[in-house]
């Protein structure tokens, strides 16, 4: 199931998978927003669980799913561009790291998070998620040149992560709205 997802999703023009990711951090963060505080609860175990699905998922499709015997090792950064000039394909590549790990970066904060509210709590919980981001990509990265399933770049990395950056937007953004309804609430008042 998860495999014929993957490749429907890799199959699509890249303008769609953009189209995509967009569309899934605002639908997230709106409905990040609509829970209210008798429904947090719920929000949170939702993002606890699909964390986790989206955690499995990534192990499945960069540990799980791939046959041995390569073992190249590139860590010069954004050499996945300089690849690309004689390979447009590795565009999709770079792009498919991103959306790999867009729902860790959407569910993470969420679930992390217990419901504090402020600026300096928000970056907390933002630097946390991107932080466990690398932390985890770094892992699976050193795990596929250990048991030689593939490329190990530092471009897989910085490509995961920044799926998850892009995720983490639908959490600020909810905090941000989160914050100026309060306010709005108290000024009512």
């Amino acid at each position: 199931m998860f495999k014929d997802i993957y490749f429907t999703v890799y199959a699509l023009p890249l303008y769609v998978v953009i189209f995509l990711m967009v569309a899934g951090v605002i639908c997230w963060m709106i409905c990040g927003v609509l829970m209210t505080r008798k429904k947090i609860g719920i929000w949170r175990f939702l993002n606890v669980f699909l964390c986790a699905v989206s955690i499995v998922v990534v192990a499945y499709f960069t540990l799980m799913n791939r046959t041995g015997n390569r073992n190249d090792l590139i860590l010069r950064p954004f050499y996945s561009f300089v690849e690309a000039r004689e390979q447009p394909e590795v565009y999709r590549s770079m792009l498919m790291n991103v959306f790999l790990f867009l729902p860790f970066g959407l569910t993470a904060p969420f679930a992390i998070s217990n419901g504090k509210t402020g600026r300096k709590y928000e970056m907390a919980v933002i630097r946390h998620t991107v932080l466990s981001a690398i932390i985890f990509s770094v892992l699976v990265e050193g795990l596929q040149y250990i048991f030689q399933l593939g490329r190990t770049e530092t471009d897989d990395v910085i490509c995961n992560v920044l799926g998850t950056v892009i995720g983490t937007i639908s959490f600020g953004l909810c905090e941000r709205m989160r914050r100026k309804g309060n306010k709005r609430k108290k000024n009512g008042k």
